[in-house]
C-alpha cells in the first residue's frame, strides 16, 4: 500500500494543469504546516522566490539532522521530508509560501500555526496547523468543548488578513485541530470571503457542539465541505460536523490512534483508498467522551478538561515527547492522580489515559537504549550505534533516518511482553 511520500513519486511530475488540485494534494499541505518554518517562509506575501523548493532548502539549511529524525510529539519526523519530496517535484517545486504564522503560549494554553500556499492558478490553500507536541495544545483540543478557544479566534483573524492580501479563489483547509480551525474560520468569515473559499478540508479534524458554534453556520457549508477521517477515528469522532465523514484505510493495527497520522492514510492515484466503517473501539471511545461533554454543562466540561489534564500533567511533563519519556515514576503518578479523583468521570478519564498511555509506553523504555546497543555490539550484530548517525557528513535523506530509526529500534531489542507491560504500567480499577 502506498501513501502521501508514494504519491509524489508517482504524481510529482504532473503538473496542476495537467490534473487539478486534488484531496491528495489538500492532505500534503495541511501536513507542512506543521513545521517550523520561521526564518524559511516569509510572515508577509511569498515573493517571485519564495517557491516551495526555495523554502525548503533554507529549511534544512536551518534544521540539525536531530531535529529532523526525532518526533516532536505526535507529528511525524517524515513531515520534514514529504517538504523536500515535494519541493523536488514539477507538481509543487514553484508554489508560493507565505503569511508564516505561529503563536505558542502555555498561560493562556493558546497553540496556534497557519501558513498559505500560492498555487499555480492564482488561487491560495491556506493550511492551519494542527496540535503540536506541547500539553497545552492538546488542553486546547479539549477547550473546544465549552468555549470560543484562542487558537480559533487566531485562525479567523488569519484569513480574513489573507482574504483582504490577496485576490482569486481561497481553498481552507487542516490537518487535526487545523481542520477544526479551518472549519471555524470559514463558518465565522464575512460573506464575501466565504463566496471566495471553493473549498474547505478538514482532515480527521474535532469537531463542535452546538451551544458553542451554531450549527446553521456549519451546515452552510456542508457542499463546499471534505471531511476525511481514517477507521480509528478518535479524533474526528469527538463532537460533530455537519459534513458526512469520509473514511480512508489506513495501515496501521485496527485499534491504533496512531492512524491521525496522516502518513498512515492509504493513497491510489489521486484519491485515498475507502474504507466501509470506521472501528468499534474508537467509537467505544468517542461515544464515552461525548457523553461526558453532552450531558453537562459548559461549567462541568471545564471541570472535566481540568482533572483530565490534571491527572496527565502530574508527571510532570510539559510535551508529549516528555510524557513518552516520562518513565515508570511518571506514568506511577499519572496512575496515582487518577485514583485519587472522586467524580463520577473517573472510569472515562482512565479509559482515556489507558489509551494514550497504551501509545506512548514502549517509548518510556527508552533509557535501555545505550546499554542495549553496546551489548548488541558485542555479539556482532548489525549497528544499533544511532548517534554517530547525527554526525554523518552526508546530507539528510528519508533513507538514513530510516536507518537511524532502524537502530534505535535494535537498541530496543529487549521488550517488556505487552501483557507484561499492561499488568505493570496500566492498573486496573
Amino acid at each position: 500500500m502506498a501513501n502521501i511520500l508514494d504519491y509524489l513519486d508517482w504524481f510529482g511530475e504532473v503538473s496542476f494543469a495537467g490534473s487539478p488540485f486534488n484531496e491528495v494534494d489538500n492532505l500534503i499541505l495541511s501536513q507542512l504546516s506543521y513545521l517550523d518554518l520561521a526564518g524559511s517562509a516569509p510572515m508577509d506575501a511569498p515573493t517571485p522566490s519564495d517557491t516551495l523548493q526555495d523554502v525548503s532548502a533554507k529549511y534544512f539549511a536551518s534544521h540539525s539532522k536531530e531535529q529532523l529524525y526525532e518526533a516532536s510529539g505526535f507529528v511525524s519526523t517524515y513531515t520534514s521530508f514529504l517538504l523536500q519530496k515535494a519541493a523536488a517535484s514539477k507538481r509543487f517545486k514553484n508554489v508560493r509560501v507565505g503569511f508564516y504564522e505561529e503563536k505558542d503560549n502555555p498561560q493562556t494554553q493558546e497553540q496556534f500555526g497557519a501558513v498559505s500556499f500560492a498555487l499555480p492558478n492564482g488561487s491560495y490553500y491556506v493550511a492551519f496547523r494542527g496540535t503540536d507536541g506541547t500539553i497545552h495544545g492538546w488542553r486546547e483540543d479539549l477547550n473546544i468543548s465549552f468555549q470560543t478557544v484562542a487558537a480559533q479566534t487566531d485562525a479567523v483573524e488569519y484569513l480574513s488578513r489573507i482574504a483582504v492580501s490577496v485576490s482569486g479563489k481561497l481553498q481552507v483547509g487542516g490537518h487535526s485541530k487545523g481542520g477544526n480551525l479551518a472549519a471555524y474560520a470559514t463558518a465565522m468569515a464575512n460573506t464575501s470571503t466565504q463566496k471566495r473559499i471553493t473549498k474547505l478540508w478538514c482532515n480527521d479534524a474535532p469537531g463542535f457542539l452546538e451551544d458553542v458554534v451554531p450549527f446553521s453556520k456549519l451546515e452552510a457549508l456542508v457542499n463546499k465541505t471534505s471531511l476525511f477521517t481514517p477507521e480509528y477515528c478518535i479524533v474526528s469522532g469527538l463532537m460533530h460536523h455537519a459534513a458526512t465523514p469520509q473514511v480512508i484505510h489506513a495501515q496501521t493495527s485496527d485499534a491504533d490512534i496512531m492512524q491521525h497520522d496522516a502518513f498512515t492514510w492509504q493513497v491510489l492515484g489521486p484519491h485515498f483508498v475507502y474504507s466501509n466503517t470506521p472501528s468499534i473501539a474508537a467509537q467505544h471511545v468517542c461515544v464515552l467522551l461525548n457523553e461526558v461533554v453532552e450531558k453537562r454543562t459548559k461549567d462541568e466540561r471545564k471541570h472535566f478538561a481540568d482533572m483530565l489534564f490534571g491527572c496527565i500533567e502530574a508527571c510532570g511533563a510539559t510535551t508529549t515527547n516528555e510524557l513518552a519519556n516520562t518513565g515508570a515514576d511518571g506514568i506511577r503518578r499519572i496512575w496515582e492522580a487518577v485514583n485519587a479523583l472522586e467524580d463520577p468521570d473517573k472510569d472515562v478519564i482512565f479509559e482515556f489515559i489507558k489509551a494514550l498511555i497504551g501509545q506512548i509506553v514502549s517509548d518510556s523504555l527508552a533509557p535501555l537504549n545505550k546499554t542495549i546497543a553496546q551489548s548488541l555490539q558485542q555479539i556482532a550484530v548489525p549497528s544499533a550505534n544511532y548517534e554517530e548517525i547525527l554526525n554523518s557528513p552526508t546530507p539528510p535523506s528519508i533513507e538514513e533516518m530510516n536507518e537511524y530509526k532502524e537502530r534505535k529500534r535494535r537498541a530496543a531489542t529487549v521488550a517488556v511482553p505487552a501483557k507484561l507491560v499492561e499488568k505493570v504500567w496500566i492498573p486496573k480499577t
